[in-house]
């Protein structure tokens, strides 16, 4: 019999995210993955970048993915882990695993380098070092995730990678081969923003697949990204 595997998808949430999460982030999935969906505890009051107790949360962001190459390393098997504030154009699950074919990790890319909001991981020894890793450093040092696992990447904090290629030239010391996914298709806000400063709304990519409220600080200047990106895709798909 053929066994058709279904890909998990690894997320999490707190009480400020919920409406990410109901409307934005489930209704417009379209893809039929297994979800992993907890439910963590408040610990900053807004879920703001940065203020008390964003970086506790943080924890349960790595906790998360670590949930995930732990409960499929057997089957060294390929998984998402996602944030929430993120909705779907279209499916995503083929490209993930085209782009993924010879890889450890392929990242959505930020506006720097890698996104840790969303990626898919294989489960194996490599990524699961990484990832336990990336937890000690950020407790050692008071750090977010994003920034401890671009220093254990080996890529600069302040580095831009413009032309989406150049990571290619840093080594890591885990032996971990990654990449990108195509940055038309799986859409950050610094492709909707004109910049972080301004907040001027621009028109992503039409090829959008899916968008990432990224580039911006604070609940409502995610949802403001997001409603715009969903109009605008659904107005041209519509036309």
């Amino acid at each position: 019999a053929l066994i058709i595997k279904i890909m998990k998808l690894y997320t999490f949430y707190t009480s400020t995210h919920v409406k990410f999460l109901h409307d934005y982030f489930l209704p417009s999935l379209k893809d039929n993955f297994e979800l992993i969906i907890d439910k963590k505890s408040q610990l900053s009051r807004n879920g703001v970048y940065m203020e008390n107790g964003w970086i506790e949360t943080m924890f349960f962001k790595v906790d998360t993915i670590i949930k995930g190459i732990t409960e499929n390393i057997d089957s060294q098997s390929l998984f998402i882990h996602s944030d929430i504030d993120i909705q779907f154009f279209g499916l995503v699950e083929e490209e993930i695993v085209r782009c993924a074919k010879d890889y450890d990790i392929v990242f959505q890319k930020g506006s720097r380098s890698i996104n840790n909001g969303f990626f898919a991981c294989r489960a194996n020894q490599k990524n699961l070092r990484l990832w336990r890793d990336v937890k000690s450093f950020m407790e050692e040092n008071n750090v977010h995730d994003e920034k401890a696992s671009k220093t254990l990447l080996g890529l600069p904090l302040d580095y831009y990678d413009d032309s989406n290629t150049a990571f290619k030239k840093f080594q890591n010391k885990y032996g971990i081969n990654w990449r990108y996914l195509p940055v038309d298709k799986f859409v950050g806000g610094q492709y909707c923003v004109e910049s972080f400063e301004s907040q001027k709304l621009i028109s992503p990519p039409l090829t959008t697949l899916m968008h990432h409220a990224t580039s911006t600080v604070g609940f409502e200047g995610k949802i403001i990204q997001l409603e715009h990106v969903k109009k605008f895709i659904s107005m041209d798909r519509n036309s």
